[in-house]
């Protein structure tokens, strides 16, 4: 009799549990697919590669207005960066006006200089991020003001 109630709880608990485990699978799959964008874009800065730091602006003008100020006039060298936390919101029930899906936030610890100054200093960074993709595998930098 034990058996038969747990089959039957089994059987009424799948389609519940199993959107529930979907939700947190496509959260997971996302939580994973910004802090990979996240590590990449850390590694370019850190190592001057500003062309691949600079994709992960999705605006043309702020990719550009990024590459120049970094190519011609930068004021800061990271010299070291750690990923500490990644979180994702729920996604959007359709995508905004602006054709975001998902926001999330990276919180990095920098360490760095002033170039003007040369004396080192560790940060914790709060980045925030966001995904056009529904399914939420491509993230930017989102440098709007809260």
């Amino acid at each position: 009799m034990r058996s038969l109630a747990l089959w039957l709880s089994i059987g009424l608990c799948t389609p519940g549990c199993s959107a529930e485990r979907k939700a947190l699978k496509a959260e997971a799959k996302a939580e994973e697919a910004l802090a990979t964008a996240a590590s990449a874009y850390w590694y370019a800065v850190r190592w001057n590669y500003w062309d691949v730091g600079a994709s992960y602006y999705d605006d043309t003008e702020e990719r550009l207005a990024w590459l120049t100020e970094q190519g011609t006039a930068p004021t800061y060298r990271y010299t070291d960066a750690t990923l500490m936390r990644v979180e994702v919101e729920d996604p959007l029930e359709e995508a905004n006006a602006d054709g975001i899906w998902r926001r999330g936030r990276v919180f990095v610890q920098a360490q760095g200089y002033p170039l003007a100054t040369q004396v080192v200093e560790k940060k914790v960074l709060n980045q925030k991020w966001f995904s056009k993709d529904e399914d939420a595998d491509v993230w930017f930098i989102d440098s709007s003001e809260d």
